[in-house]
C-alpha cells in the first residue's frame, strides 16, 4: 500500500462517483451498482493495467507493481460501495424530502415532522426550492451552510457503519478464507488482472473480441439505426407464450444473452449458478401453482415474498455462525482478536448513539442495528461463497422483520419515523453495501498487502467515496433539479420511506401471521438445505439462490447463468480441471470485453452529449 497507489485512488474515486451518478441519475437506463462486480472499477483497472504494460516496456522504473494495482482496485471498489442509487444517492435526497414534500393534503408536517432531528435535515424552503427545481448552484454560501452540517453528521454514522462492518470482516476472515477456503468468485477477474502476464492469453482476447464486438456493433446501431445489431437484451419474451390459465401467473420472463453474465456465471461454483436459475424457476412455479388454486402468489413487494427472503438470509447468517463457532471462540481468546472486536463494537456503539440521537430508543436501536449487521454479514457470506452477478434482497431488512413480528403499533412513533431516516440502508441496500467489498478486499490483500495499512486505507476510501457521492448528487440537483427527469429514482426512494411511515402512523398494522409463517418456514427449510449440502454430495441447491432470485434484476440474468452452468458442466465433465483452467481466460474476456467497450460507449455519450448504447438493462 504505497503512497502512489493511495494518490491514484484518491484522484479516481471522485471521478468514478461522478461517472456512476451521471449514468444512474442523469442519463438513466444503465445501473452499474445493481451488479455485484462494478464495471466502472474493472474498466478503470483495465486502463491502468494497459498503461502499465506500456510503462513496463518503455519506462520500467515508473511502472506500478502488481501489488499497487491490486491496492488501487481494492480502494476503488470500497470507494464506490456507497455510491448506488439505493444508498448514498438516496441519502443525499432524503435529507430534504420530508420538508419539501410536506403539503396540506398529506399532513406530513403534523404527522411526523416533530420527530425529525433538526441536525440531520434541511428544512429551509428557499434552499429546498433551489435544489428540487434546479437552475441554481450548490457552490453558494446560502446553500452550503444549510447542507454542510447535516452531511457531516451523516458521515459520522457512515464512519461507524464502515468500522463495524470492517471489524466483523476482520474477525470472520480466517474462518472464511483460510479454513473454509471460500472461492470469492466475484473478484477472480480483478485478482487475475493484477498479475503480470494476464494480457498474454489468446483465449482472453478471443472472448474480449466476441463480447466487445457485440457491444461495438450495437453501439453503432444506436447511432445509425440502419447498422446491423445483435439483440442480447430481452431477445425473447416467454410471458406471451403462457397467456391462459394459471400459466399466465408466470408474468414477465425474458431470455437474455448478456456475455458478461455468462462469463461471471462460468466463474461461479456449479452448485451456485444452478441455485440461481433454479431458484428463479421455483418462484415462477410457485406463482403458477398458487394461481391454479386461486391463492395470491408471493412476489417481491406482495404477500410473503419479503418474509421468505428474510428467513433465508437469517438462516445463512445463523448457519455460518454455527459452523464457525469453535474457530471464533478460540479466536476471541487470542490477543490479535482484540482490535477487530474493538473496531466492530466501537462502530456499533457509534451507530447506536447516532440512531438514539435520531429518535430511536436504545432497545429498538440495539435490535434494529444488530439485525442489520447480521443482514450485511449474511450478504457478505453469500458473495464470498456464491459470487452471483446481482443480489437483490428487496425489502427484507430489519424493519420488515420487526413489523412482521410486532406490528407498527408496538413501537413509538419516534422509533418508526427514525426507520425512515435510515431507509437508505434497508430498502434495497443489499445491492450496494460496503461490508462485502471489505471482506473481498481482505481476501485480495491476502499475504500481498499489510493489513495494518490496508484496513485504514479501505475505511478512508469508503468514507471519501460516500462524501463524493453526496456532493455529486447535490451538484446535479442544484443544476438540473432533483424532481426533473435527470434525477432518476433516488428522490422517489427517499419519499417512499416517509410515505410508508405515515401510513403506519395513521393506520397501524398488526403482526402478520402469514408473514411470520413464511419467514419461519423459509428459515427452517433453508437450515435444512444448508445442512443437507454439507452431508449429501448429490444435494447441490443453496437456498441463497432462491433469495436473490426474488426481485427484478435476476430476470435479466437467469438465462445467462443457465447457459454458463451448462457450458461449465460440460467442460468439467469431459475435460476436468485442466480444461476448466484453459477455458477460464476466454470467459474472463467475455466480462472484460463487454465492460470495457460498454464503458467506452458511456464515456463517449457523456463527453459528446448523446445517449449511448447501454450494454446492461
Amino acid at each position: 500500500m504505497t503512497l502512489r497507489a493511495l494518490a491514484i485512488s484518491l484522484l479516481l474515486i471522485p471521478l468514478q462517483a461522478f461517472w456512476l451518478i451521471h449514468m444512474e441519475l442523469v442519463r438513466g437506463g444503465i445501473w452499474p451498482t445493481v451488479l455485484s462486480l462494478l464495471f466502472t472499477v474493472v474498466f478503470l483497472l483495465w486502463l491502468l493495467t494497459m498503461a502499465n504494460t506500456a510503462l513496463r516496456r518503455w519506462l520500467p522504473r515508473s511502472a506500478l507493481a502488481d501489488n499497487e494495482l491490486l491496492a488501487i482496485y481494492i480502494l476503488l471498489a470500497c470507494g464506490a460501495s456507497l455510491s448506488g442509487c439505493d444508498v448514498g444517492q438516496t441519502l443525499a435526497c432524503l435529507i430534504s424530502t420530508p420538508y419539501h414534500y410536506a403539503t396540506a393534503s398529506n399532513g406530513w408536517a403534523d404527522h411526523f415532522q416533530r420527530y425529525l432531528p433538526s441536525h440531520l435535515y434541511v428544512d429551509t424552503a428557499p434552499v429546498l426550492k433551489d435544489y428540487f427545481r434546479g437552475a441554481s448552484s450548490l457552490y453558494r454560501w446560502q446553500a452550503l451552510r444549510f447542507y454542510l452540517g447535516p452531511l457531516l453528521n451523516w458521515l459520522v454514522f457512515v464512519a461507524g457503519m464502515l468500522s463495524a462492518g470492517m471489524g466483523i470482516s476482520l474477525f470472520v476472515r480466517r474462518q472464511w478464507i483460510d479454513s473454509e477456503r471460500l472461492s470469492f468468485p466475484i473478484v477472480q477477474i480483478p485478482l487475475a488482472m493484477t498479475r503480470t502476464g494476464f494480457h498474454r492469453s489468446r483465449a482472453l482476447w478471443w472472448g474480449f473480441a466476441l463480447a466487445g464486438g457485440i457491444d461495438l456493433l450495437n453501439g453503432l446501431h444506436e447511432i445509425v439505426p440502419s447498422a446491423p445489431w445483435l439483440n442480447v437484451k430481452q431477445a425473447v419474451q416467454l410471458g406471451p407464450l403462457f397467456s391462459s390459465g394459471p400459466w399466465r401467473a408466470m408474468g414477465w420472463t425474458p431470455l437474455c444473452y448478456y456475455p458478461f453474465a455468462i462469463g461471471l456465471g462460468f466463474l461461479m461454483p456449479l452448485e451456485m449458478s444452478f441455485s440461481c436459475w433454479f431458484g428463479f424457476l421455483l418462484w415462477k412455479a410457485q406463482r403458477v401453482l398458487l394461481a391454479a388454486h386461486g391463492i395470491p402468489a408471493p412476489w417481491a413487494g406482495t404477500a410473503t415474498s419479503q418474509e421468505q427472503v428474510a428467513g433465508v438470509w437469517l438462516a445463512v447468517a445463523l448457519y455460518a455462525g454455527w459452523m464457525g463457532r469453535r474457530e471464533w471462540l478460540r479466536q476471541a481468546r487470542e490477543p490479535g482478536a482484540r482490535w477487530p472486536l474493538a473496531l466492530a463494537f466501537g462502530g456499533l456503539g457509534v451507530m447506536l448513539t447516532f440512531a438514539h440521537a435520531a429518535g430511536m430508543s436504545w432497545g429498538f436501536a440495539a435490535v434494529y442495528w444488530v439485525l442489520w449487521l447480521g443482514f450485511s454479514t449474511a450478504l457478505s457470506r453469500m458473495r464470498a461463497e456464491f459470487g452471483p452477478p446481482c443480489h437483490d434482497l428487496y425489502g427484507a431488512g430489519p424493519d420488515r422483520i420487526l413489523i412482521t413480528w410486532c406490528g407498527s403499533g408496538a413501537f413509538r412513533p419516534r422509533d418508526l419515523v427514525a426507520t425512515a431516516s435510515f431507509y437508505w440502508t434497508a430498502r434495497e441496500a443489499a445491492r450496494s453495501l460496503p461490508q462485502p467489498h471489505q471482506i473481498e478486499g481482505l481476501y485480495l490483500a491476502g499475504g500481498r498487502l499489510a493489513t495494518r495499512h490496508t484496513v485504514p486505507a479501505m475505511l478512508g476510501a469508503a468514507l471519501f467515496g460516500a462524501a463524493c457521492t453526496v456532493w455529486v448528487v447535490l451538484h446535479y440537483g442544484f443544476q438540473h433539479g432533483a424532481e426533473s427527469r435527470f434525477m432518476g429514482p433516488a428522490w422517489w426512494f427517499a419519499t417512499e420511506g416517509f410515505g410508508r411511515v405515515d401510513n403506519w402512523l395513521l393506520n397501524p398494522v398488526k403482526p402478520s401471521h402469514s408473514g411470520q409463517a413464511a419467514m419461519v418456514s423459509a428459515l427452517l427449510l433453508s437450515l435444512l438445505a444448508l445442512g443437507a449440502r454439507s452431508r449429501l454430495l448429490w444435494f447441490t441447491f443453496h437456498p441463497a439462490g432462491y433469495a436473490i432470485s426474488s426481485w427484478w434484476a435476476i430476470h435479466f440474468l437467469w438465462f445467462p447463468l443457465l447457459l454458463a452452468w451448462l457450458v461449465k458442466r460440460a467442460v468439467i465433465r469431459f475435460g476436468g480441471a485442466r480444461a476448466y483452467a484453459q477455458w477460464r481466460p476466454f470467459f474472463f474476456g467475455l466480462v472484460l470485453g463487454e465492460f470495457v467497450v460498454g464503458s467506452l460507449w458511456q464515456i463517449a455519450g457523456l463527453v459528446f452529449g448523446f445517449t449511448a448504447y447501454a450494454f446492461w438493462i
